[in-house]
């Protein structure tokens, strides 16, 4: 039934879509899930080089999996995390029946667990899977722990570390476990003596009693293993620049919104309302009556359970659980985008407190005669009213649109919220919607990096590209290291051609990111706008190594390598694109004339080697030969048939003039020199031979020998003084004294 009635509930959840607030970073834009399982996948789930996460690397390769089998089928992503859930329900109540043998109090506990509103967000949020897993392993743990209680052995111990281990891997929320077994020891276990407590109160025994200090020494290498997982979570958040400094959100505010907290979850577990996917962190200090009360109720609540252990230990063991499971995220420790408090930190917390309700309220009235009907009728009330909450709330998380608007309806200054939402209205072509949320975020954080990237996109999109560079320069100066702004600006000055300045910008971006598809296939196309093919080749190789299906960067190498003649692997890029997108009509014309192109140019190339046949020593062929090949960009192939008419026809200048400029546009402007002096030594008397060696001087750096060679060229009758000013081989040398002197005396 625990089953069934939680897949019902949560059956919907299959129609839902992925949500832009970490789906993507965890899924849907990262290029090593997406692409499945893979060795090298593998390899990075365990690395450190993790942008904005801690290091949980099963929960990666839980997604990798997911991808493998599924792709981007959201639906199945969410069925997937449906099972985990409905596994740890049924292994939530497994456990304490093994332990307790109360088969109804168990079932009311997993019940709780499985319909309380307040877990929609660890369901229904696929990048949530980590809290899903881990709480498997975590129940498994306790699971193994049972057995290995009733009879203790190596190798359930064994198992049990495993568990741990898996779970750590997971997500290190399980660090407190350790201390939760201990709980457990003292009841219902009842492994230790107390004498405070009452014997009787223990459901039953499952072991022979032994001493506290053996417990605590029990426990010590699930302690290790738990201290290494702080430990690394802590160096992989330092690797990702994700941990908050004091200096932001100082240690008073932090506690204070902790002891604050504490209360809310109980006032979200009792009255589920106003649930969102992110509640903001306050911004100031909180009103002390709120921190004084909130302190007073967890002191009363406190002190009313150690009061009331020797008659009902499970109320002191099932509120340490609660206030201890919560320590690692009470936010003491803050990291990346941190809330005020989340729903899906209260998942394994709260059954501290569902453990409370089902053994205490069993323990009410023992005498009166009705005590078992209203018990169970309250029950299923209560289970029947979180049912339909529970549906209800799971509506929100339909898609972005209705799950942002939602926080925002329940929460106040909520500036996260309003970015993301104004994202999504911005990709909707609601630009007026969306400018006023981005504003309502910077008005409420007005160093809210995102909100001022996101109103530049939208300046960007509008054609307005000065004002989108100064909302990417406000985000850069709050922070430099903002990939994403480095991106934008680099497009937008792209778009301004200035090509050289945008380089430097999409180099910076992705010295930060570098696996991010679009900044490789953007720095590509810069460069392909500078004629700098080889560099664009290699960008677009590196985005294609990122993501083989991404048509567009097919596409685009397609067309360089047809400039560069490279005709058959066009064409294969130009038909990986189509396969993608059969009705890609850029990219079956840019086929269309490749395929053409091949075929002239292979034409061309077999009425050349014909005519060599007859006549190999024919240095006319052999030119034309190279000028076909430097049409094409084969430039090896070029300077082998202009050298190859140079031995037949040593003075055959129109091969040095085409042998040079290839030398040149390849900057090996040694032998580009050689041939221009092998052209002076034909022709002394050309004033443009002499001007020509002055630039390629130029371009080297050499400006004496340069002004030298131009003097040479003015004394033979060079008088173009405008090319003077304005040739570009000439801008290096243009300030020097010597050429100054030279324009002076002429």
């Amino acid at each position: 039934m625990l089953a069934i009635v939680t897949l019902f509930v949560y059956w919907q959840v299959i129609d839902h879509k992925f949500v832009n607030f970490d789906d993507n970073i965890y899924i849907t834009e990262n290029v090593h899930i997406k692409n499945g399982l893979s060795k090298d996948g593998i390899l990075w789930s365990f690395g450190f080089d993790k942008r904005e996460t801690y290091w949980h690397p099963i929960t990666w390769l839980s997604h990798m999996l997911d991808c493998q089998f599924f792709g981007l089928d959201s639906g199945m992503h969410h069925l997937i995390s449906l099972v985990f859930h409905i596994a740890n329900v049924l292994l939530l109540f497994l456990v304490f029946l093994r332990i307790s043998g109360a088969v109804w109090r168990s079932a009311f506990v997993a019940a709780l667990f499985a319909l309380h509103p307040i877990n929609v967000d660890s369901v229904a949020w696929i990048a949530e899977r980590k809290n899903l897993l881990s709480t498997f392993f975590w129940m498994l743990t306790m699971l193994s722990y049972v057995y290995y209680v009733r009879k203790p052995t190596l190798s359930k111990y064994f198992v049990i570390l495993l568990a741990f281990t898996l779970g750590l891997l997971a997500k290190p929320m399980l660090v407190t476990l350790p201390f939760v077994l201990l709980l457990m020891d003292i009841w219902p276990l009842k492994r230790t003596s107390l004498k405070t407590m009452q014997h009787s109160e223990a459901p039953r025994q499952l072991s022979a009693e032994v001493s506290l200090s053996h417990l605590i020494l029990e426990k010590v290498p699930l302690l290790v293993l738990a201290l290494l997982a702080t430990v690394i979570s802590s160096f992989s958040l330092k690797q990702a620049d994700g941990l908050i400094s004091p200096e932001v959100v100082p240690y008073d505010l932090r506690i204070a919104n902790a002891i604050v907290s504490y209360v809310k979850y109980i006032g979200k577990l009792l009255w589920p309302k106003d649930l969102a996917i992110l509640y903001p962190f306050p911004t100031e200090m909180l009103p002390f009556w709120q921190i004084a009360g909130a302190f007073l109720i967890l002191a009363t609540l406190s002190f009313f359970v150690v009061m009331s252990f020797r008659k009902r230990p499970y109320l002191l063991i099932g509120w340490l659980w609660y206030l201890g499971t919560l320590v690692p995220v009470s936010g003491i420790v803050m990291g990346g985008l941190w809330p005020a408090m989340a729903d899906r930190w209260a998942y394994v917390p709260l059954i501290g407190i569902y453990i409370m309700v089902s053994w205490g309220s069993a323990d009410l009235f023992p005498q009166w005669r009705y005590r078992k009907t209203v018990f169970l009728l309250s029950s299923l009330v209560i289970l029947l009213a979180f049912l339909i909450t529970t549906i209800h709330q799971l509506t929100y998380w339909k898609n972005d649109y209705t799950l942002f608007k939602h926080a925002l309806n329940v929460t106040k200054n909520n500036a996260v919220m309003h970015n993301y939402f104004g994202h999504v209205l911005f990709k909707l072509g609601e630009k007026t919607e969306a400018a006023f949320h981005y504003v309502e975020a910077l008005s409420i954080n007005p160093i809210f990096i995102d909100a001022q990237n996101n109103l530049g996109n939208m300046y960007l999109e509008q054609g307005k590209i000065n004002e989108a560079i100064n909302m990417y320069r406000y985000a850069l100066m709050n922070d430099a290291d903002f990939d994403e702004a480095n991106y934008n600006i680099a497009r937008a000055l792209t778009k301004q051609g200035k090509f050289d300045e945008a380089i430097i910008y999409y180099k910076k971006a992705l010295s930060i990111n570098p696996d991010n598809t679009d900044y490789n296939s953007n720095i590509a196309l810069t460069f392909a706008l500078q004629k700098k093919t080889d560099e664009a080749i290699e960008y677009y190789n590196k985005a294609l190594q990122l993501n083989p299906e991404y048509m567009e960067a097919h596409n685009n190498l397609g067309a360089i390598l047809t400039q560069r003649g490279r005709f058959d692997e066009a064409i294969a890029h130009y038909r990986k694109a189509l396969s993608l997108n059969p009705a890609y009509s850029e990219a079956e014309r840019n086929l269309n004339i490749t395929l053409a192109n091949r075929e002239k140019f292979n034409n061309a190339v077999n009425k050349f080697q014909d005519a060599l046949k007859s006549s190999p020593d024919d240095p006319a062929l052999l030119w034309n030969l190279g000028e076909l090949y430097k049409g094409i960009g084969r430039t090896d192939r070029a300077i082998e048939s202009y050298e190859k008419a140079l031995s037949y026809a040593p003075e055959y200048i129109k091969a040095l003039y085409s042998l040079t400029m290839v030398y040149s546009t390849e900057g090996d402007y040694d032998n580009a020199l050689l041939s221009l002096q092998k052209m002076h030594d034909l022709r002394p008397e050309s004033p443009d031979i002499s001007y020509n060696i002055a630039c390629m001087y130029a371009r080297q750096g050499k400006v004496n020998e340069s002004v030298e060679w131009l003097n040479n060229a003015i004394d033979k009758g060079f008088n173009n003084w405008e090319l003077l000013k304005t040739d570009k081989d000439m801008e290096n040398i243009r300030t020097s004294s010597s050429f100054e002197n030279l324009i002076g005396v002429n």
